[in-house]
């Protein structure tokens, strides 16, 4: 029913006049378990369809949602759209929808029907709970989320296609005293790579040894980050700094950097639409592309942009399947591991910081790359190769190049993180940093 409604999307739009029309209708069921204090606490449940449209008419287009999805106004909105048209200037860039067919293969893991068949989550999080009290943790709290969702999408060159797919995530976080607090995430497409325990354990070690912080000395420091801190800053790197969008808006901090060295030599970092139990995966992006693996960054130089049909076709190349039909982006950014394991790292550190989680990233100059960041939840000095003392009062701040360039080192073991601080999904590794500067935290 859902792909026959997005037929239906296309067939309005041209019979009202458009030139290129792409619908995708996505319906999903969500249920979330969110706990406090030890206890589960809320249970609810979403049931959700919507419909995205482009509709191109006369080199003009126009994008529009829909919540509501009768005919009726589908075709009153469709209407609208075309007659809107009108005061619209058109686009110089236009570019018409790509004419040749797909072929679309399945991706391994990110459909389970032990998902769909799931009925009562909480088992996941007293599991959760109780790896965080074990730790030493006094208070849990976080959320679990589980999704089915479906995606239908049909364009006006003829394109066809439709996935199904499952989710679930965990966010927890523990606490001891006033001060400490530690914070874990699990994301799995599947239940069988689902670990509630892990971030469990994560979070109440952290908030355990994080008690009685002390006020840190701003400075410049050798740094480890935590995957958390490595997702949230290198969805940034993927998206703000590869998007080919982001690149001609004068917004990327690898603007006139392609094929040029912008990282460290032990960093590579690519885009992957079919990764296996990816967040992010799907077999096709918005204009019917099929998904693929980009390398952005091969052992320090910037190999490639992530483009659409309408940026691939201004910078003469071919889209790499990350249409966002305006702006690019990524699916799940995998950074290559290292050999080292964090152990490994923190003893090579004579006087340096560890940070586990982080928040309020804000660019204060996207060209440059000029970002600060907050340090969240438990930080620790590292002294003579060993974690001391936990700290507060810090944030990160510098230049995003001088921070890629910088990477000395990458843990083995990686995490797939994605939740709100880190939108777009990452699978991130420990990351050792030198040179990193550190200045007071205010909010």
């Amino acid at each position: 029913m859902s792909l026959e409604l997005a037929n239906y999307i296309v067939k309005v739009g041209l019979e009202k006049g458009a030139q290129d029309v792409i619908a995708i209708v996505t319906r999903s069921d969500e249920h979330m378990f969110r706990f406090a204090n030890n206890s589960l606490t809320i249970v609810k449940n979403w049931s959700r369809e919507s419909a995205n449209m482009l509709i191109g008419i006369n080199k003009k287009t126009i994008v529009v949602s829909l919540t509501k999805l009768d005919k009726d106004t589908i075709d009153r909105v469709v209407d609208k759209v075309v007659k809107t048209s009108k005061y619209l200037e058109p686009d110089k860039d236009y570019t018409q929808l790509p004419g040749e067919k797909f072929e679309y293969k399945s991706i391994p893991d990110t459909y389970d029907p032990k998902i769909e068949a799931l009925e009562n989550a909480s088992e996941y999080v007293d599991a959760a709970i109780n790896a965080a009290l074990k730790e030493g943790a006094e208070k849990v709290a976080g959320v679990l989320v589980y999704n089915v969702g479906e995606k239908f999408l049909a364009t006006s060159t003829g394109i066809e296609a439709s996935e199904k797919g499952t989710s679930i995530k965990l966010s927890v976080r523990a606490f001891c005293g006033e001060e400490a607090s530690g914070h874990g995430v699990e994301v799995s497409r599947v239940l069988s790579r689902f670990n509630p325990e892990r971030p469990g354990r994560e979070a109440g070690e952290y908030a355990r040894r994080a008690v009685n912080p002390i006020e840190g000395e701003p400075g410049t420091y050798e740094t480890i980050l935590s995957p958390l801190v490595v997702a949230n800053l290198f969805g940034d790197v993927a998206f703000i700094g590869a998007s080919a969008f982001m690149v001609e808006a004068g917004f990327s901090f690898f603007a006139d950097k392609l094929g040029e060295k912008v990282a460290s030599d032990v960093l590579t970092v690519y885009d992957d639409g079919r990764y296996p139990n990816g967040y992010g995966s799907t077999m096709f992006d918005d204009e019917g592309t099929p998904t693929t693996r980009t390398v952005i960054i091969e052992k320090g130089v910037l190999k490639s942009l992530l483009h659409n049909n309408k940026t691939a076709r201004k910078f003469q190349t071919t889209s790499t399947g990350n249409a966002g039909w305006v702006v690019p982006h990524p699916w799940n950014v995998v950074i290559e591991p290292g050999s080292y394991t964090l152990e490994d790292m923190i003893s090579q550190v004579d006087n340096g910081i560890f940070v586990t989680n982080n928040w309020y990233t804000r660019f204060q100059n996207y060209r440059e790359g000029i970002f600060s960041t907050i340090c969240r939840d438990a930080v620790f000095k590292i002294r003579n190769g060993e974690l001391a003392e936990p700290l507060k009062g810090l944030r990160i701040s510098g230049r995003m190049l001088d921070l890629l360039q910088n990477i000395s080192a990458l843990s083995k073991e990686r995490v797939q993180i994605q939740w709100w601080e880190a939108e777009i999904p990452v699978f991130a590794p420990y990351m050792l940093i030198k040179n990193v500067n550190f200045t007071k935290a205010t909010l």
